[in-house]
């Protein structure tokens, strides 16, 4: 596969909320998954599993539990034809350097797998989103779906055939490239920082950036 080909498949990804009521197939989920055992990781060791849950009854549940531990609480319906639970086992970590890197060297793990998984989505016209769970939600979530409790809850995908307009079409911006040494003329002042937030991210109001 030559760059421009791949740039076509990274440059279709983008975040989904909503979604059309068609389910996403079983053959589709398998490759996603086969996409997310190919992402590099710590010492070969694979530290990744998927559960797909398709019932909406627990997809409400989910969606409930997570928002019960924001402040305030919020619940936000994606109504997904499918979630993507995305669990890391740290009894691999067994096999990384011992010391602090070792949660690192996991957690690298599994956002290069979920990485490989966006892609693979949207190779396959599917979409989906990144969504953050609380640890006290990913407790109570884990017993839903009888999931041990030894495994960590990297994330929850909602994901499925994008519908109408649904695509995020937020402009990318031009990641600076240093070579060799960090060129200091590119380093951004505070007020360029808050400048690019507010036109590249989706946030209601801006909180302060904390200065270095």
């Amino acid at each position: 596969m030559d760059y421009e080909t791949f740039m076509e498949v990274v440059k279709s990804r983008r975040s989904v909320r909503v979604f059309k009521k068609d389910p996403v197939p079983e053959d589709m989920l398998v490759k996603i998954a086969e996409a997310a055992a190919l992402a590099p990781t710590g010492n070969n060791t694979q530290p990744l599993e998927i559960v797909a849950v398709r019932d909406k009854a627990l997809m409400h549940a989910i969606e409930t539990l997570i928002g019960e531990f924001f402040l305030p609480p919020m619940t936000q319906r994606f109504d997904a034809p499918a979630m993507l639970v995305v669990l890391g086992d740290p009894r691999f970590c067994a096999g990384y350097p011992e010391g602090f890197v070792r949660e690192g060297i996991l957690h690298s793990s599994l956002c290069l797998a979920i990485e490989n998984m966006f892609l693979a989505m949207a190779s396959l016209g599917l979409g989906g989103v990144w969504k953050e769970v609380p640890p006290s939600a990913a407790v109570r979530i884990k017993a839903l779906l009888k999931i041990p409790q030894v495994f960590i809850l990297k994330t929850i995908l909602p994901i499925g055939f994008p519908a109408q307009g649904s695509r995020e079409k937020r402009p990318k911006r031009k990641i600076p490239l240093h070579l060799d040494h960090y060129h200091t003329r590119k380093f951004k002042s505070t007020e360029e920082i808050e400048a690019l937030m507010r036109k590249y991210c989706r946030v209601k109001e801006l909180g302060k950036v904390r200065a270095l």
